[in-house]
């Protein structure tokens, strides 16, 4: 039995060869006979490497917000598979072009096996027990063994002649019949891209959803900072976000330390020491304290310089862009720690540092009046008495000086 071909052109004859190859490579060098469709060589290939890419992309987003630590690797790994396997694919494809055969001949069917004889002469011959599958397509009849596929216009009689051989010859080799896909186009794409389709709403709705916990998350934190005036240590939220939050609560955890540090050490938080049980039980403690002001102006303005310092947006910034997070995440940063008007914060501390530093003048007056004049006051009543209405006077004043000169915050500056 025999069967007569012919093709109009070479191109024609490297579509079907490059269809033949996409049908090997479907079925898993024809381990698996479940093959999705008659797909070119190019087409798996170029496939192939959008699904590399598409993949990378969905992993490198996904990375972005959840930690994958060694699994990166892994996916990395497949998809380095994935692109090798796409490039062995278009190396085949091209290389193709040189071992087609020739547009016209026929091929012998006989007990010795299949012969493939060309226009010019050219032959490939196989014996039956070599051949692994045969595929039936609307245009094209394709069988395939080890190493050769020949392939043949489709016709019904072609058919006939080709499974009445394989009864004879070989009645256990695979056949396969595809299935027409005219008017469904779409189920074919949703059978090659419906996974992939799934995986990108599935990621990205995901992402969504994770982005925007973290972000209420991050803002019910810097809510409660701001309400408590104190800092929780804990990060509860994660990736980029959490690494915003850590910055976040180190700038406030220091921001409400130098705060603190300056009320204890400026010219009012040296003055509350004073207190009627100290000049009671131990009035050497004045003397102590009258030596230790230069000290403690110097402790006030360092923690005057710190919160300048803090208040500075390049020095706020330095240290979360070693992170590089990104802009979005700096800005974020950004606007959680610092405020719109923060040119008047830095105004303010900077003329704290010349008015506390005055207040301390009153406040050394004020040390040296107790001192000095230890004959003319008493504690009566838990209460601070001055036999001397001059004395009195100038101690009232120096008090006043400091107590109601002190600079409060103004409102607006007030996070």
């Amino acid at each position: 039995m025999k069967i007569r071909y012919e093709y109009q052109n070479k191109r024609e004859v490297i579509h079907f060869y490059t269809i033949a190859l996409g049908i090997y490579f479907q079925s898993f060098f024809l381990l698996n006979p479940k093959i999705k469709g008659e797909r070119s060589l190019l087409s798996l290939s170029l496939s192939g490497y959008l699904r590399c890419l598409f993949y990378g992309l969905c992993i490198a987003l996904f990375s972005e917000f959840i930690n994958l630590a060694f699994l990166e690797y892994f996916f990395a790994f497949l998809l380095l598979l994935r692109f090798c396997i796409s490039t062995f694919q278009l190396f085949i494809y091209i290389i193709s072009f040189f071992l087609v055969k020739d547009t016209s001949g026929e091929i012998m069917f006989s007990e010795e096996g299949i012969v493939d004889t060309s226009i010019r002469g050219k032959s490939v011959s196989t014996s039956f027990r070599k051949v692994k599958l045969v595929y039936f397509t609307e245009e094209t009849i394709y069988i395939f063994t080890n190493r050769t596929v020949y392939f043949f216009p489709y016709t019904s009689s072609n058919e006939e002649i080709v499974k009445e051989v394989l009864i004879k010859y070989k009645p256990n080799v695979k056949l396969v019949e595809s299935k027409s896909t005219f008017g469904s186009g779409f189920r074919t794409f949703l059978k090659h891209w419906g996974l992939s389709i799934f995986l990108s709403l599935f990621v990205f709705g995901f992402l969504i959803c994770y982005d925007l916990y973290n972000n209420d998350i991050l803002e019910k934190e810097i809510r409660k900072i701001w309400s408590l005036q104190e800092v929780d240590q804990h990060i509860y939220s994660y990736q980029k976000y959490g690494i915003v939050e850590r910055y976040i609560k180190e700038y406030y955890t220091s921001y409400y330390e130098y705060e603190q540090e300056y009320e204890e050490f400026s010219a009012l938080g040296t003055l509350n020491l004073i207190t009627v049980e100290m000049l009671k039980e131990n009035k050497e403690e004045l003397i102590s304290l009258l030596k230790g002001l230069d000290e403690r102006q110097k402790r006030a303005n360092t923690a005057l310089e710190n919160l300048i310092f803090l208040h500075n947006q390049d020095n706020v910034l330095k240290k979360i862009m070693l992170e590089d997070l990104g802009e979005y995440y700096e800005a974020l940063y950004l606007d959680s720690v610092l405020h719109e008007n923060n040119f008047q914060y830095i105004n303010y501390f900077q003329e704290e540092i010349g008015s506390n530093k005055e207040k301390m003048r009153y406040l050394e007056n004020l040390i040296k009046i107790l001192i000095t004049y230890e004959d003319v006051w008493g504690i009566e009543d838990d209460q601070l008495y001055f036999y001397d209405e001059n004395i009195l006077e100038e101690y009232n004043r120096l008090y006043d000086l400091i107590v109601e000169g002190t600079n409060d915050v103004p409102d607006s500056l007030v996070m």
